[in-house]
């Protein structure tokens, strides 16, 4: 099955929520992140310690993560799109549709509407007749 919890450039993660992924080297934090302080500016501590909103709403992981790389200073929190990260996720995983809606969070059949509405490219002939079959050239 593939690791859907790594951050990829695929992800449709900008900013903020890029670099903490990346930082992470996880998706899940910048998810929470996006979720509750998405489209927000927040401080960040230079010392995040497990008492600060930020790390009892986000987890102490995702303050640690953003205070390397935005240490005692305002950021604005993309909103992040979780539709179109989820959507993303569904299609780049593997396996039945209950291990897909387990991992992403979402039903059995979301992640079979997300796949059926993929668009899948349909080879078509360029040329008729290119083998000679129906060659009028007479």
């Amino acid at each position: 099955m593939t690791d859907i919890t790594r951050p990829t450039p695929g992800d449709g993660l900008t900013g903020v929520l890029a670099e903490l992924a990346e930082e992470m080297g996880s998706v899940a934090g910048a998810l929470r992140l996006a979720q509750h302080y998405g489209g927000l500016v927040i401080y960040v501590p230079g010392k995040p310690r497990p008492k600060q909103v930020i790390a009892r709403t986000c987890g102490l992981d995702v303050a640690r993560a953003l205070s390397k790389l935005y240490k005692n200073e305002q950021v604005l929190v993309p909103l992040g799109s979780t539709d179109s990260l989820k959507q993303n996720r569904i299609l780049k995983m593997e396996g039945s549709a209950a291990q897909v809606a387990r991992a992403v969070g979402c039903t059995i059949r979301h992640v079979r509407w997300v796949r059926a509405r993929q668009k899948r490219p349909v080879a078509l002939p360029l040329f008729d007749g290119i083998d000679g079959e129906d060659n009028d050239e007479t």
